[in-house]
């Protein structure tokens, strides 16, 4: 039979049972109170007075019971996990009195006011000690006063049990049991107060003047937790946004030219994993169309085919051609030069494009400019002389670079550069010192991936990323950077995921091997001398069956040891690893 979620106060025994295979889980029994025999001497007044057979109690909170918060009566057994038995009481009775039962507890708080670990057991017949996987503290409640046990903020009993017992799915309060690394102990599981953290918009701000396309979207670093945004434009519905970054009018953005030139309101509701929050900001817009001079009866003013330009230039499209442009994309010699969204769509911005950046020869600027017909399309060649060529004597600038798609036998090495150029990787294994290069790949790009193939599994390999400009400067990156190939899947050895020296990141899966030993039953790991899981169930991987996070730990040297349980006793282990993430 198993009773679960129950609060029980007040009675004569708050728990009193017989018989077998008794479970209470998630349950509070607190404030029974003893009887008066005709004669003047009291009885009962028990948490639980246990009469005969065995009982098992995951997550139940016992507090200020009259008599005894326990009793075991002789031969009875009781089992107590996750569990806090707590005392303010001093009236002569007792937090445990067992009579000759069998008790076993494990991952519990046990608290008697004005007492210590050594004292606070006395008065039980059979004598008691705290087991190593429980502690005598205070639970830290709430407001003990008022009978609110549940677990306050620095409360000892958060994360203190263990989660491998069998839980309740739901504790007292109706949350999920488990809300942090490890169920708490005791019937309440604690959650801290949500944080509500007001919308935060980029793009727009409270009484902003706007014009042409904007780009409206929250910040995700205030707001990470964003699901969807649901925008309204002046009191109407414009849209609802679910994909990141929830951006107004998607990729595209806004086009401002769509409202009339007066004040405007942008409101609606954000929702996050804490709820729905609104939010409202008033703004203004002000298009303004700025028409070319009256020289300009062409589609692209400020060049023309053939045309030799110096300095300073100012390209835009005629606006009184077409007066109803929304956005105007510019390309230099193929290569994306700027899209500009107000008017009047310059190239380089109002202040025009400075010619003097660029060597002296021929060019084409082509691109479209966008009405609400669609797109159209222009092509201009010209040249630019201004003065003597300077020669380029500038290397490629390196940046973001990163080691994906890892295996156990290769590697993706990418990275960034600020001007078309070739693209090769040098590596090695660590320790060595002959560098191994790839082919190089010729290809002018900015975005630059090589794979590397032919690796060596579990193996830590140093890389270096060079790139060469079409003018013939070789920029290296400055720093080795490495990476680790995936382990081989095999396992020979009697834990699997781990070897000494070896160098640890993210999330590792370390295990007995079961293949070896079958009949392991339960696994014990330390972290440098110090508990960190106790595993019961198969597959036995540190951490649970999500592995362990070395993300947690600072860069360092590590000894992670422990036992294996067979039939045939405890097998030790220990290795010492380096963590580097």
């Amino acid at each position: 039979m198993t009773i679960e979620n129950v609060v029980t106060f007040g009675n004569k025994n708050n728990f009193k049972t017989w018989g077998t295979n008794i479970v209470i889980k998630s349950s509070l029994a607190y404030n029974a109170k003893r009887q008066t025999r005709p004669d003047g001497t009291t009885v009962d007044g028990n948490g639980i007075n246990v009469r005969s057979g065995n009982v098992k109690l995951v997550n139940v909170t016992f507090v200020d019971n009259e008599d005894d918060d326990i009793k075991i009566n002789g031969g009875a057994t009781i089992q107590l996990q996750n569990s806090i038995i707590a005392r303010n009481l001093n009236n002569g009775g007792n937090i445990l009195f067992n009579e000759g039962g069998t008790f076993l507890e494990a991952n519990n708080v046990w608290y008697v006011s004005g007492k210590t670990a050594s004292t606070a057991f006395s008065g039980s017949p059979v004598s008691f000690t705290v087991s190593p996987d429980s502690k005598f503290t205070d639970p830290g409640f709430v407001d003990w006063s008022k009978y609110n046990f549940r677990l306050g903020t620095s409360s000892l009993a958060v994360n203190y049990g263990d989660s491998n017992f069998s839980i309740s799915q739901y504790d007292l309060d109706g949350n999920n049991r488990v809300s942090g690394d490890q169920v708490d102990s005791g019937s309440y599981e604690y959650y801290p107060a949500p944080v509500v953290i007001n919308p935060v918009f980029t793009g727009l701000t409270a009484g902003q003047t706007v014009g042409g396309v904007i780009y409206v979207k929250p910040d995700l670093t205030v707001n990470p937790d964003v699901t969807s945004i649901a925008y309204v434009l002046d009191g109407q519905a414009v849209e609802t946004s679910t994909v990141s970054p929830f951006q107004l009018g998607g990729t595209q953005g806004f086009d401002t030219k769509t409202l009339t030139n007066a004040a405007h309101v942008l409101s609606g509701v954000m929702i996050t994993a804490k709820g729905q929050t609104p939010f409202s900001v008033n703004f203004s817009v002000s298009n303004t169309v700025t028409p070319p001079p009256a020289t300009c009866t062409t589609a692209m003013c400020g060049v023309t085919a053939g045309q030799t330009v110096s300095g300073t230039i100012k390209v835009q499209p005629n606006l009184t051609l077409n007066p109803d442009i929304r956005k105007v994309a510019y390309y230099l010699n193929g290569k994306g030069s700027g899209k500009q969204y107000t008017a009047p769509f310059t190239w380089g911005g109002t202040a025009g494009y400075d010619t003097t950046k660029l060597a002296n020869g021929n060019y084409t600027l082509s691109g479209a400019y966008t009405t609400a017909t669609g797109d159209k399309n222009f092509s201009i060649a010209f040249t630019v002389q201004n003065g003597p060529v300077i020669a380029d004597t500038t290397p490629p600038v390196i940046s973001g670079v990163t080691s994906t798609g890892i295996t156990t036998t290769g590697a993706t090495i990418n990275w960034t550069t600020n001007e078309t150029s070739d693209s090769q990787v040098q590596y090695r294994v660590k320790g060595t010192t002959t560098w191994l290069n790839t082919t190089l790949n010729t290809s002018p790009v900015t975005s630059h991936s090589v794979t590397l193939a032919g690796l060596s599994a579990g193996t830590v390999y140093e890389y270096q990323v060079k790139s060469k400009d079409a003018s013939g400067n070789l920029a290296t990156a400055a720093k080795i950077s490495s990476f680790t190939t995936t382990a081989s899947t095999v396992c020979t050895t009697a834990m699997c995921g781990i070897s000494n020296g070896q160098v640890l990141s993210g999330i590792v899966k370390i295990q007995p091997n079961l293949t070896l030993n079958p009949g392991v039953k339960k696994v014990a790991y330390y972290l440098n001398g110090t508990t960190s899981t106790k595993e019961y169930a198969s597959p036995f991987t540190w951490g649970g069956t999500a592995g362990f996070d070395t993300r947690k730990l600072p860069n360092g040297t590590y000894t992670i040891s422990g036992a294996y349980t067979t039939a045939a006793g405890d097998v030790p282990f220990t290795f010492t690893v380096t963590v580097k993430n």
